[in-house]
């Protein structure tokens, strides 16, 4: 098999076409026909493909038996659009690679976030990933690639985060995850094409390059030349012979026309150390008279020279002054006779610099041509290595090594909570509250206008033990909204201002938010992942809480309150988290995801955190993407235009009848509603599409006048009668329909008013 997708694939095709072929000459409703595939078919090909990820194409290739018998059981058109089956509000089937994407998704998410064995290999097989696809940070953070290539093809991981990456779906990774290559902030990779990129990977690997900086010069204005790389400790063992494709065609398309300088967009701050490379100064320790260069600071300009005397008593270098002249490609050193660094005077330059700010010029970088010294290396980095070293000895400029490690702070609210007015409230009630082990809490969560695009949620909690300060605090919440959301939070922001060791007492008008506080208390507040995904919702704000729960050590017991009861304390809550919307000044409290200890890996979707069990969210957006496949079709452009009632319609078309039943009439009925929906009925232009040669110039078979397609249906002059009659039918229908469910004696619907509606 050779780690082949074909063979896979050929598999599932294979299950696919044979249970097609067993349906094709069987009499079965359209329900029947869905339970076959779904039941049988679809857990079969989730078994065969557990490893294997399928693109979009395959995925329609795969299930196009399926589709075709499908069409064919209910007497649909095979022009029909695809879309009929993807929008789950008409048949419940079940899309193969939206189906393959929750799955693998909601599973990949827990593979990753896994504490035993399985993660510990996922993330050895993440970060080996990382080095093949050369990444300055881990694939799940940063991932470049917008399509599979032969390097990669049957790399499980790299086609997950591609599925995730084209699915709009991305993670928040925990900061001990990030895996971050310091060295440069702009890469290499992206400033070649792609294919040129994976051809050079094997050379970019082995001499450790990867950023844009590390070929610049310390001012990070321009680049080197690739000769030069062999003084970059990086470079030192390797041979550069060649210039590498990548190398020329960054200075070919992403330097200013004829220079070495970059354009001002890839230009970044000047270097605060020296990128590694090792500056070597002259040593007292032997008698070696050596090449340097030097930087003199009154004329803002580098000197070269040559080591004359060294005395190793006062500890003192003489240096003689050379000057440099370009020819033909390399540089000449003659010695000076007298300049500006010796007024002139007549003789050799000669003159002390403290040897900390010299360095020493590698020896086979010079030669001797007819006793007079030269060079073809580029002078340009040596010299800037003088000035910064210059700069530096004297702190002119700051001197530091990267470092991928932040300072963390010790305490628990800015770990989990985002920098806000209300987390420096939040500070100051922890202040407040530092010395207080017994502590009473009434809570509560509000939401308005839910639904519409004004819809806000507020919560808050206000500490009533008196014994205790009293301390009120109000904040507002976004994403998800729902009634249990701002209840969760405002539990959290209580708890997150307590003591170590604390007795905390909470009274909420949540029912739900204590029974899931009781199920995470049965498992002493440390569930299992599986657990925390499981959730409902709002996952990310009760792992949070668990966390908070365990490292304080809290005692913790939650209390129903009736909500709008006679308890004072309640009242007093509600009423301020209502006073929350007309304050404009309120800001919004954002939880932190990446110094979670239990997750740490947070599913994001457009860069909002998924905040309810994967899979479900998952699906739900499965079926959003298919309504609006269904919707956006070209052939109902005019639906688009009216005010649809898209739920009654549906549920017209399905006839009210229950999912566990199923008869071939009611089949039929539904299949003949949908080619009237599409306008799919079997017109004679409609039959034209599947047998040209024997309807070909035939007319209406009714009226023989003119063609006939949908529109003709309702327009031609032998179907007047017929049609008028359906519409009194259809008023007196909806007449006794209303007049039957009006319960009062007084009032009774006319056939003038039926009759006065547009529709009739």
């Amino acid at each position: 098999m050779n780690c082949s997708r074909r063979f896979v694939i050929d598999q599932i095709k294979e299950e696919v076409l044979k249970l097609a072929l067993c349906m094709k000459y069987k009499r079965l409703t359209d329900k029947q026909v869905l339970y076959i595939y779904n039941c049988l078919i679809i857990p079969r090909i989730e078994y065969r493909s557990q490893i294997t990820v399928l693109n979009k194409s395959e995925s329609t290739s795969v299930i196009a038996p399926f589709r075709k018998i499908f069409k064919n059981k209910l007497h649909l058109a095979s022009s029909i659009p695809n879309a009929i089956l993807n929008n789950n509000f008409i048949y419940t089937f079940r899309d193969l690679y939206e189906l393959q994407f929750q799955s693998k998704i909601s599973n990949y998410n827990l593979q990753i976030n896994s504490h035993g064995l399985l993660g510990v290999i996922t993330d050895i097989r993440i970060r080996k990933l990382q080095r093949l696809l050369w990444l300055p940070s881990s694939p799940l953070l940063n991932f470049p690639f917008d399509k599979s290539f032969l390097l990669v093809i049957y790399n499980f991981h790299f086609r997950m985060i591609l599925l995730c990456k084209q699915n709009n779906f991305s993670f928040d990774l925990n900061h001990l995850k990030h895996y971050t290559i310091l060295g440069g902030n702009t890469e290499i990779r992206s400033l070649i094409p792609l294919p040129l990129f994976i051809k050079s990977l094997k050379i970019l690997k082995n001499r450790s390059l990867m950023f844009l900086e590390q070929i610049t010069t310390l001012d990070s204005k321009s680049l080197i030349n690739w000769e030069d790389l062999k003084f970059r400790p990086y470079s030192q063992s390797m041979a550069l012979a060649l210039v590498p494709s990548w190398f020329n065609y960054i200075k070919t398309n992403s330097l200013l026309s004829n220079s070495h300088f970059l354009p001002p967009e890839l230009q970044t701050s000047p270097a605060h150390n020296f990128k590694g490379i090792v500056i070597t100064h002259p040593s007292f320790d032997n008698n070696i008279k050596g090449w340097t260069v030097f930087w003199v600071d009154r004329f803002n300009s580098p000197f070269f020279g040559k080591i004359v005397k060294k005395d190793i008593t006062k500890k003192k270098i003489y240096i003689q002054h050379f000057l440099l002249s370009r020819q033909n490609n390399s540089t000449f050193f003659d010695p000076c006779h007298g300049c500006v660094l010796n007024n002139h005077q007549s003789g050799d330059c000669i003159f002390i610099i403290p040897h900390t700010d010299l360095i020493l010029i590698p020896k086979n970088t010079i030669t001797q041509a007819n006793i007079r010294p030269r060079t073809s290396f580029d002078l340009r980095d040596l010299f800037q290595q003088a000035r910064f070293l210059f700069q530096f000895n004297r702190r002119l400029i700051p001197f530091y090594q990267d470092s991928i490690f932040t300072k963390q702070t010790n305490n628990i609210i800015t770990r989990y909570i985002d920098f806000s007015e209300s987390r420096n409230d939040l500070l100051h009630i922890q202040q407040q509250l530092s010395d207080i082990l017994t502590l009473t809490f009434y809570t509560d969560g509000s939401l308005i206008d839910s639904g519409s695009e004004s819809c806000s949620m507020s919560f808050g909690f206000a500490q009533a033990c008196d014994l205790s300060p009293k301390v009120l605090f109000t904040s507002t919440c976004q994403h998800w909204p729902s009634f249990y959301r701002p209840e969760s939070l405002a539990i959290l922001t209580t708890i997150i201002v307590a003591p170590s060791h604390a007795d905390v007492t909470i009274y909420t008008d949540s029912q739900s938010a204590i029974d899931t506080w009781l199920k995470f208390r049965s498992m002493n507040f440390n569930p299992h992942l599986r657990s925390i995904f499981k959730l409902r919702s709002n996952h990310i704000i009760w792992n949070q809480i668990n966390e908070i729960v365990t490292s304080l050590n809290l005692k913790l017991q939650l209390i129903y309150v009736k909500a709008h009861s006679v308890d004072p304390w309640n009242e007093f809550i509600d009423n301020k988290c209502s006073e929350v919307y007309n304050n404009n000044e309120s800001s919004i409290i954002t939880l932190l995801t990446d110094n979670m200890q239990n997750i740490h890996y947070t599913l994001k979707w457009n860069n909002i955190e998924v905040e309810q069990s994967p899979r479900k969210f998952i699906s739900q957006a499965s079926k959003v993407r298919g309504f609006e496949e269904f919707f956006n079709l070209a052939r109902n452009v005019k639906y688009r235009r009216t005010n649809v009632d898209w739920k009654s319609t549906f549920e017209v078309l399905s006839g009210g009848e229950f999912s566990n039943i199923t008869t071939f009439k009611s089949s039929r009925r539904k299949a003949e509603k949908i080619k009237f929906l599409l306008e799919e009925l079997p017109t004679i232009e409609q039959m034209k599409k599947s047998l040209p040669d024997i309807y070909n110039n035939w007319l209406c078979p009714v009226c023989s006048n003119v063609i006939e397609n949908f529109n003709h249906i309702w327009s031609c002059v032998c179907h007047v009668n017929i049609l008028q009659k359906i519409v009194r039918d259809s008023q007196h229908f909806v007449l006794m329909a209303i007049n039957n469910n009006i319960k009062s004696d007084f009032y009774h619907v006319s056939l003038t008013d039926i009759r006065s509606i547009d529709n009739f």
